[in-house]
């Protein structure tokens, strides 16, 4: 399977749109910690059971505003920290009582 970068540009910029329609304007993120799988496990189907550790949204954030004001270059690892946020944002919509 492939996707292009320009798709991955679009589809986001079709998921914001339709956020800021339905009246999405800013999340309150108000949980810090979640469960994080190694990505050398989190494709390993024949590991019964994964380690898991934890990550923080706290630091997620503040490392993303950090890369955001020029402090910190982009990493490899933001793609992660972006990706966690965004499963935060997704779990926040569809939890919403906002028509979607």
């Amino acid at each position: 399977m492939k996707i292009s970068i320009n798709e991955l540009k679009f589809l986001f910029e079709i998921l914001i749109k339709k956020a800021e329609e339905a009246g999405f304007n800013e999340f309150v993120i108000d949980k810090d910690n979640y469960w994080l799988v190694s990505s050398s496990e989190r494709e390993d189907f024949t590991i019964a059971t994964p380690e898991v550790s934890v990550g923080s949204m706290i630091d997620d954030v503040e490392s993303l505003q950090k890369v955001l004001e020029g402090i910190n270059i982009p990493t490899p690892v933001d793609f992660d920290r972006f990706a966690n946020i965004l499963i935060a944002v997704g779990d926040m919509i569809n939890r919403s009582d906002k028509v979607y």
